[in-house]
Order: structure tokens, then C-alpha cells, then sequence
């Protein structure tokens, strides 16, 4: 009998083409940046999405690129912080654009980034992605071999034709008779085949056979039997034939578990949850996984790797949002990489939580006897007037900790220089540059008999944007700062704090 083999209609997103796992890919797993294009920029697109996958990159150093558009491109080309040659994405269509890059070995660990050129028949815009590198990650021994901009190859799993219908090949309709054999790898609404002739053809889903209720039990049984890595291909295969099966990504995250593979049960759980949040069993396992990552995110932080411990506290925070100690903690590890607003913010979800921790009021800098409390109840408006008063204060006091440490995001070189030269460059109201106008405010300050110790400039992340700061040391230790955030793609600055947005409007 004639054997076809079944290629993957390719959903841009929903499997995400190169590299990406069957089982799903999570939105925790994807660094992406995504939206309109700005005003003034070469291009004008009504959405557009760039994304690295995963945005975590460990063992086979493999990462999958995308970039997602609503109008037809001419072509699409990624570069790196770390490597400047261009790697071409490929489209069947123009819209969805995807392709599969293996990062050297001599690769630092730590955070990088990707720059699409996004290329249209008007011109070409940039979006940047950023990633992470971790520690230890290395090319497997056996090697992958996956050339820039190839697409990763899908699993696959045997299917038969149950019903006589017909396949379209090539624009011509050719009859499949009951019984053919062919080999599935995705299941969407319809299936694009090549026959053994090289020809093309598509194939309804229902002319073929479904095996996942005798692959979950093979899954099953091979968990029950302690062969954890048999059950794992099992049950990938479950989710590769109905993507929303959501026991066939808690049967894929248990055995992830038993075989010592944390992240993979981590993703795999957040899978099944997102399409059943009720089941106990899933909350069982969600709070030992949340355990495990617990106790790796506080051994990141004594070991100072701030970054992997804000990655492993997020994650506790996913599984077991209820965990006060997870947030207090996350923000302190933000206030030790120099992210003051998102250390404030973890804090409150503290506070939320725990609105009676004597730490937290610490961390808040709150006046502990200003939280009433009546019948063991915390009156919400009294507290909700407390943040209010002191949020001013809070925003300060986690600043300057953040300028005086030595500690500062460890960004890019590319990616500081680049937001740090668009600061300078750009113009206040009356045309003065930036850089221009910061040297005659330190200068008319020096001389009205201030002493002024400059600290310089410095480039942080803060949020989808990047922080730009200029440091100063006036008097006996009082440190001001002018901020701007940067969005390198479009070269939008715009003033952060009120420094920074009195010296564009009067300098």
C-alpha cells in the first residue's frame, strides 16, 4: 500500500515551526515583542510580532526565530549581539517567517539579543528580541547539526485512512482508499501531504483514523512501569494529535518530573493547567514543582546570579502565586540587578498577600502603626491611603539604593551603546542635544559652588523598553539621576522622571 508521508500545515504561533516541542509552547517560554508599527517608521504595519524561543536557551543551544506580520514582506534576516552574519528566515506565504539558529559554544552566558530586519517593498524596520543564555548550556555531543534558518523537523506518528475520500494534489482531486497508511505529525483542520511521487496534496482529517486514546494509555502504562522516557514519547504524541488534551500535558509534566527533567515538567504543567485549572491533581504537582524551583532560586541568589534566580522565582510565582516569601524575595533580587519599579511592584504583591508582615512594611518603607487594625481585619482604605503617601518615598529610597550599587544589568555591549548614543543624541524643545544640555546643567551647578561627582551612564532593562540613566553625586551623597526610556527598534526616547523631562522642556 502506497505510504504518504504527512507534513505540518504550518500555524505561525501555534506551533511556532523551528525547534519548537510538540507538547505546546508556553507564552512564560517565548521572548517576544509585539505590536504596530510606530509613525514615521519605513514601514506601516497594522501588527507585527518578533519572537526567540525559548527565551531561557540551555543544552542544545538551539533557538527557534519568528517574526509575524499582517501585510507581505520582501524577505526577513535576524543578526546578533554576538554575531553580526545574517541568517534568513524563510515564508510560504509572506506573512509567517521562521527559521532554527544553533549558537556557538564560545557564546557568553547571560543575556543577549536578536535583531530582525524586517524587509517590505517601502523600506525595512528593526525589532529587537532579547534572550538568555544559561550557564553551563552547551552543544550536545551527538551535535544537531541544524543549519541557520532551517526548519526543524516535527515528530511524527502512524495514522490510517478509515474513510474513502478525496485528496487534493496539485489542484486535481485524487481518490485515497480506505486503509492507506500514512504518517501524522500535526493535527490542524486539514492535513498537507507529499505522496512518494514528490507531489502535493491535502487531506481532510476525517478520512483518517485517531490514535490518541491508545496512545494516552500506552503513556500510561509506561509511567505506571517506570519508563519515563517511553511514556514522555507517548504522550507527546497525544498533544501532537489534539493540542488542547490537557492530561496529556499532566501525564507529559509527571514524567518529566520522575525522569528529572524540571523545566520540562514545568512547561508541560502550565499547559495542562491553562486548560484545566481545577483539577487537584494538577495543583498537587504544581506546588511540589514549586518546591523544587524555590530552593534552586535561593541558592541562585547566595551565589549572586541574580538573573537565574528572578527566572526560577517567576516560575514558583507561576505555579504557586500565593507564595508571599517568593515575591519578597523576587524583589529584592530585582533591587540587586538594578530594576527599582519592578522591585516596588513585587513588593506590593507581597503586601497584597500578607498585609500585616512587618518585612514587607520594611521593604515599603511603611509606618507599621499607620496600618490599622480592627477585629484582626486590615481596614483596606486606611492602607490604601498609607501606599498612596508613601509611594513617593518608596520610589526614592529603592532608587538610590539601585545608583549607589555597583551592580548594573549586564546588558549587551551593542544594546547599551545604542540606547546610551540615542539619549545623547536626541533634541530637547529648543534643539539642544541631550548630551549638550546634561553637561551645561553639571556645569552651571559646579559653578554656583555645588560640588558634582559625575557617575556616568547607564543602561538597564525595564520592561519591553531599556532604562537610560545619567548619574550624578551632588554635595554629601545625595545622588540625582535624568531617565529616559529607549525602544531601540523605532528610536523613541522619551523622558522617564522629572529631571530628565524639566531638562527637555527647558534646556
Amino acid at each position: 500500500m502506497r505510504k504518504i508521508a504527512v507534513w505540518v500545515f504550518v500555524l505561525v504561533l501555534a506551533t511556532m515551526a523551528a525547534g519548537a516541542d510538540q507538547s505546546g509552547i508556553s507564552r512564560e517560554d517565548l521572548s517576544m515583542k509585539a505590536g504596530a508599527s510606530e509613525p514615521g517608521e519605513a514601514l506601516s504595519l497594522v501588527w507585527v510580532e518578533a519572537y526567540v524561543y525559548p527565551k531561557e536557551v540551555k543544552e542544545d543551544r538551539v533557538i527557534s526565530l519568528g517574526v509575524r506580520v499582517t501585510t507581505k514582506l520582501e524577505a526577513v534576516e535576524a543578526t546578533f549581539d554576538f554575531n553580526e552574519k545574517k541568517v534568513a528566515l524563510t515564508s510560504q506565504d509572506g506573512l509567517s517567517w521562521s527559521g532554527a539558529y544553533q549558537i556557538p559554544d564560545g557564546v557568553e552566558p547571560g543575556l543577549h539579543v536578536a535583531r530582525y530586519g524586517i524587509i517590505g517593498v517601502k523600506g525595512r524596520i528593526l525589532r529587537t528580541v532579547d534572550f538568555f543564555v544559561k550557564q553551563g548550556s552547551q552543544l550536545s555531543a551527538a551535535g544537531n547539526n541544524i543549519a541557520e534558518g532551517e526548519i526543524v523537523k516535527s515528530r511524527n506518528w502512524p495514522l490510517t485512512v478509515t474513510a474513502t475520500g478525496a485528496a487534493l494534489v496539485d489542484g486535481k482531486v485524487r481518490i485515497l482508499n480506505r486503509g492507506h497508511k500514512v504518517i501524522g505529525v500535526s493535527k490542524v483542520s486539514g492535513y498537507q501531504v507529499i505522496l512518494e511521487d514528490g507531489s502535493e496534496a491535502w487531506l481532510p482529517m476525517s478520512m483518517v483514523n485517531n490514535p490518541l486514546d491508545d496512545y494516552y494509555k500506552y503513556g500510561y502504562q509506561s509511567y505506571q512501569a517506570g519508563d519515563y522516557l517511553a511514556a514522555i514519547d507517548y504522550y507527546k504524541n497525544t498533544i501532537a494529535m489534539d493540542s488542547d488534551f490537557a492530561n496529556g500535558y499532566f501525564g507529559l509534566a509527571r514524567s518529566y518530573y520522575k525522569d528529572g527533567d524540571l523545566e520540562g515538567a514545568y512547561r508541560s504543567l502550565m499547559q495542562a493547567t491553562r486548560r484545566d485549572d481545577h483539577n487537584m491533581e494538577y495543583k498537587l504537582l504544581a506546588n511540589t514543582l514549586a518546591g523544587e524551583y524555590f530552593t534552586t532560586a535561593r541558592s541562585k541568589f547566595n551565589d549572586n546570579r541574580f538573573n537565574e534566580a528572578v527566572a526560577a522565582y517567576q516560575k514558583v510565582l507561576q505555579l504557586k502565586p500565593s507564595s508571599t516569601s517568593s515575591w519578597i524575595n523576587l524583589g529584592k533580587c530585582y533591587v540587586e540587578l538594578g530594576l527599582a519599579l519592578e522591585a516596588d511592584e513585587s513588593w506590593r504583591e507581597a503586601f497584597k498577600l500578607s498585609p500585616e508582615d512587618t518585612e514587607i512594611h520594611a521593604l515599603l518603607r511603611l509606618d507599621t502603626d499607620s496600618v490599622a487594625i480592627a477585629g484582626g481585619e486590615i481596614k483596606k482604605q486606611t492602607v490604601a491611603r498609607v501606599i498612596a503617601s508613601k509611594a513617593k518615598a518608596v520610589a526614592a529610597v529603592i532608587a538610590k539604593k539601585e545608583m549607589l550599587s555597583v551592580k548594573v544589568s549586564n546588558l549587551p555591549p551593542v544594546i547599551s551603546d545604542d540606547t546610551v548614543a540615542l539619549v545623547k543624541g536626541e533634541k530637547t524643545k529648543k534643539g539642544t542635544s541631550v548630551k549638550s544640555a546634561v553637561q551645561s546643567v553639571v556645569a552651571l551647578t559646579k559653578s554656583l559652588g555645588t560640588p558634582v561627582k559625575e557617575k556616568g551612564w547607564q543602561t538597564s532593562k525595564s520592561g519591553k523598553s531599556y532604562l537610560v540613566r545619567f548619574l550624578c553625586e551632588q554635595g554629601t551623597g545625595v545622588i540625582e539621576a535624568f531617565e529616559w526610556l529607549v525602544d531601540v527598534d523605532t528610536k523613541h526616547v522619551s523622558a522617564s522622571n522629572a529631571n530628565a523631562r524639566l531638562l527637555m522642556d527647558r534646556w
